[in-house]
């Protein structure tokens, strides 16, 4: 109920400030800087500002966003995460972690479409419908949308953005706004050969990948990406069984490893009882000899020769005993190798036979595809511990 209650005060706080005409986003949109004076104000990026007034004036004239990003990158044009990073933005997200990446038309289009570039600001277009959860984002109506004209200075005048928009709506109207939904794969496929995202196409035959680097700055071996998605998903259902597989054998192999270290242990513990038994009766002999000498029955003599002996013995046997703890020691802390957790939510995925997006997520941390349908799966949960394992595990049966 707090969670709830706080989330509403800063949700209402948000409104009010964007009703005012104050920016509420984290980072300001490309073109645009934070004002030194006033954290809630932009100001036009003297370094981005012309490149989007370029796009715009290029668009307008007849080039496609895929010739105006061609464009930028012939000309060396930072892109916008290139950008922030020179401005010494820590932002690292999925698909700007390559320091190479380059201009695409999605981009060229999201900022075609921007409206904010006219001065206006633009808040609240999503809401979360799970409090706390990221991916439950939904879209709002536009209607329903705050929208402050002369918020701030514009890069883009309204006569400008007006005709770009209905040259954008002959070739491809905006999409409605409905649920936001996250595809399958979405934001884990990348080109093996250069590191860029790979694009979701839809055509009759199905839905398939491709590297969108292919148009300008992919190589050879870009072009050739062409991953249909039934393909790409019973790849990587086999992936799954396979890892599945591996925990099965990795618990096994984890349980015969804890069945001999509890033997070892148990075995170590009797050791133990033995050699603590033994140092009681040195004690006990060593505290009969003084007594023996002090009733006379013994001479010093005697008594010191008995008490070096008695010493030494019970001195090997604390020896010995560090010696076992410090085996038992290690034999348990090498048991934990792999997480029991982790497997066993792995090992009931032996006969997966479909995939959603909750599996991916949990499971999947990115998949690097190759040409020739070749590709590399980067899990979220460490395989080579387990296939490790299994493999010491076919060695061990082997040999006997």
């Amino acid at each position: 109920m707090y969670s709830r209650d706080l989330s509403q005060k800063s949700k209402a706080a948000k409104r009010l400030y964007a009703q005012r005409g104050q920016c509420i986003n984290a980072y300001p949109v490309y073109g645009y800087l934070k004002s030194p004076e006033d954290k809630r104000a932009w100001i036009p990026d003297p370094e981005a500002a012309p490149v989007v007034q370029r796009m715009f004036n290029w668009y307008a004239e007849g080039l496609t966003p895929t010739e105006i990003a061609k464009r930028l990158n012939e000309d060396g044009t930072p892109t916008p995460a290139q950008h922030k990073r020179a401005l010494g933005s820590k932002r690292q997200l999925w698909n700007s972690e390559r320091t190479d990446n380059f201009w695409r038309a999605t981009t060229i289009g999201k900022i075609l479409r921007d409206e904010r570039y006219t001065g206006k600001l633009v808040a609240l277009k999503t809401t979360l419908s799970e409090l706390g959860n990221i991916h439950s984002a939904k879209a709002i109506e536009k209607g329903d949308w705050i929208i402050v004209p002369g918020a701030f200075e514009a890069i883009i005048s309204q006569e400008i953005f007006d005709q770009v928009q209905a040259k954008l709506e002959t070739v491809r109207p905006a999409r409605k706004l409905g649920p936001m939904k996250r595809r399958l794969f979405s934001r884990k496929l990348r080109c093996g050969h250069c590191g860029a995202a790979l694009i979701r196409h839809e055509i009759a035959q199905g839905v398939y990948y491709a590297c969108d680097g292919r148009t300008w700055n992919g190589t050879d071996d870009c072009k050739k990406i062409r991953l249909f998605e039934t393909d790409l998903i019973q790849a990587v259902l086999a992936s799954i069984r396979f890892q599945a597989q591996l925990a099965k054998r990795t618990e096994e192999q984890l349980d015969r490893q804890a069945k001999k270290v509890q033997a070892a242990q148990d075995r170590t513990q009797s050791a133990q009882q033995r050699i603590q038994r033994r140092i009681a009766q040195l004690e006990a002999q060593k505290a009969e000899t003084y007594l023996s000498f002090d009733l006379g029955k013994i001479s010093q003599t005697q008594y010191r020769e008995q008490c070096i002996k008695l010493g030494t013995a019970i001195t090997e046997q604390h020896t010995k005993l560090e010696m076992l703890n410090q085996t038992s020691d290690s034999d348990s802390s090498s048991v934990d190798i792999v997480s029991y957790g982790q497997i066993n939510g792995l090992k009931q995925l032996t006969n997966l036979r479909t995939l959603n997006r909750n599996v991916v997520e949990i499971l999947i941390h990115s998949v690097q595809v190759y040409s020739g349908k070749h590709i590399e799966i980067s899990w979220n949960f460490n395989e080579d511990d387990m296939r490790l394992i299994a493999k010491e595990d076919t060695t061990m049966r082997d040999s006997n």
